[in-house]
């Protein structure tokens, strides 16, 4: 899940609540009303606010996992009754910030870069993916001396690990720095491949000679692992 954007729709959620609901909740407890928040008027405010409200739990379907929807929702009703509670009639100052500030972050953190950021997720999930299957190798090495149960399990990370790979937007990490692509399809992704058709074959020889590539991607990647993060 992107932690980011679950705060940020959050927030939004937190503030559509806060400035939706807050005309009702003033004339409960005596707090004077701003033009701006009430109802039938339909102001900007408000109208941004059931936008934040309702927008924040549907985005939550497309750019994380469908159950931090309903989590997104839960905390915004929470955060605002909390909030509403202590804030008291600050509540509208604050409802109208957060509605604002969360119809600009959300273009921006939420939308913008969408596919770099499915890129980069995709990738770190598929190295991710191949590290635990080496930390498992590297408790129990020779490799040969390893169970079957332990083989399967290994396996498994190895085909989460292309799964994802297969994911990644080549041309994409070429243009992050030069080279980065060619190494990741032609040593990482091809490492994968060979590995497992070595094992589901009984070809030690297909085997080691994947080893040898991810072994290959593996050095590479530790010598520009600084050249990556700057991007050049």
């Amino acid at each position: 899940m992107d932690y980011l954007k679950f705060s940020i729709l959050t927030i939004a959620c937190i503030g559509g609540f806060m400035a939706t609901s807050y005309s009702y909740l003033a004339k409960q407890k005596g707090w004077p009303i701003g033009s701006y928040f009430i109802n039938g008027n339909m102001s900007y405010i408000v109208v941004g606010g059931f936008m934040c409200q309702f927008g924040s739990f549907i985005i939550s379907f497309f750019v994380n996992p469908w159950w931090s929807a309903f989590l997104v929702f839960g905390l915004g009703f929470v955060g605002y009754m909390v909030l509403s509670s202590i804030l008291k009639v600050y509540s509208q100052i604050v409802s109208g910030v957060l509605v604002v500030v969360s119809i600009i972050l959300i273009p921006i953190y939420v939308f913008g870069n969408s596919s770099l950021n499915q890129n980069t997720n995709h990738l770190f999930s598929s190295i991710d993916f191949s590290n635990k299957a080496t930390a498992i190798i590297n408790q129990s090495e020779p490799i040969d001396t390893l169970d079957y149960k332990s083989m399967e399990k290994i396996m498994g990370y190895k085909n989460q690990a292309l799964a994802e790979a297969k994911k990644v937007d080549i041309e994409m990490l070429n243009q992050r720095l030069d080279g980065f692509g060619d190494h990741f399809n032609e040593e990482f992704m091809k490492g994968l491949e060979i590995i497992i058709e070595g094992y589901e074959t009984n070809d030690p020889e297909k085997f080691l000679q994947g080893q040898i590539l991810d072994d290959k991607w593996g050095v590479w990647y530790s010598n520009n692992i600084e050249r990556i993060k700057e991007g050049k």
